[in-house]
């Protein structure tokens, strides 16, 4: 979404987005491939929905309309048999809005895509993570992109068990008309200082070496950017 919309009418020259939702068309090339994103959903510790199927008849909160998260979110649902607004109640709130709403009753589920631990739990809360391994095969196979299986340690929010869970890389990608040089100053960015970019004590935040940035998947590298990559970092 936004980001895409925001990039396609020239209103921004790069954006970050979760590469579920690029056309392969190359008509916003990547500049490189920047993180994991973990798809996470979350009920309270005691509630009684054990697996994602459980959803149904419940309100569970996605996130921001416009999201790359919540594009994906639904997408997952609906994998599951489960229609956003026939099957489920749909919310919309930001992530630290909507983990109080979960706190309080209002919804019964919380779904969000970041790294983990995800920083917008500014005070550790305790939550139960559903375990969607069994969604990956079926995602790919409803939409034709290769979603990841990943897994989530134990304890990684207060009291929570290890869960595997839906992973989709987050791509950096640039206009068409973003020139060269802005281009390779991204690229030479994200090489030689990636590592400001990375929070402390988080797992998701792998990418950030040449051996992964590369790896794109179906949208293209940026010539400049793939240019650079070759020419100083093999």
């Amino acid at each position: 979404m936004t980001n895409l919309r925001l990039l396609a009418n020239g209103e921004i020259d790069a954006a970050l987005t979760l590469a579920d939702a690029v056309h392969p068309d190359g008509r916003a090339p990547a500049i490189g491939r920047v993180y994991e994103c973990y798809i996470q959903v979350a009920v309270r510790p005691a509630s009684p929905i054990l697996h994602l199927t459980d959803l149904r008849g419940r309100r569970v909160d996605l996130g921001l309309v416009g999201s790359g998260s919540a594009a994906t979110g639904e997408q997952l649902l609906r994998t599951a048999g489960l229609t956003p607004g026939v099957d489920i109640a749909v919310e919309h709130r930001r992530l630290a809005t909507a983990v109080q709403a979960l706190q309080r009753g209002e919804v019964d589920a919380i779904l969000w895509g970041d790294e983990v631990p995800t920083p917008a739990f500014e005070q550790p809360m305790r939550l139960r993570l559903l375990d969607l391994a069994e969604w990956v095969a079926p995602m790919y196979q409803g939409s034709g992109y290769p979603y990841d299986t990943l897994s989530v340690p134990a304890s990684t929010y207060p009291g929570s068990a290890a869960v595997d869970t839906v992973g989709v890389p987050t791509l950096l990608l640039a206009s068409a008309e973003l020139a060269d040089h802005a281009v390779t100053c991204l690229a030479e960015l994200l090489i030689n200082q990636g590592d400001l970019l990375v929070p402390l004590h988080t797992i998701g935040f792998q990418f950030l070496d040449r051996r992964w940035l590369v790896g794109t998947g179906r949208v293209p590298l940026h010539p400049a950017a793939a240019a650079y990559y070759r020419a100083g970092h093999g």
